[in-house]
């Protein structure tokens, strides 16, 4: 049965979107986080569009205004 649901495509469809809903849960859960942490969310946001979607962007955002490493937090593994 699994090889069968492999071979159409199901399995890797059910992968596919659970890794899409992690990342728009962690999209909601770092902006939600970020503007609660600082007195002007929108005016430092301005022109940043969706920075939560660009990991770099929000990691460089957090150290840039919080000082926070979210890199370190999570244990960055960069393969250099």
């Amino acid at each position: 049965m699994r090889a069968g649901a492999r071979e159409t495509g199901s399995l890797d469809r059910t992968f596919i979107d659970t890794i899409e809903n992690i990342v728009g849960i962690v999209e909601v859960l770092a902006e939600r986080t970020f503007r609660s942490l600082v007195t002007d969310p929108d005016g430092i946001l301005t022109g940043k569009g969706k920075f939560c979607q660009r990991l770099d962007d929000l990691a460089d955002l957090f150290w840039n205004v919080l000082s926070t490493d979210v890199r370190a937090a999570v244990g960055e593994n960069t393969g250099t």
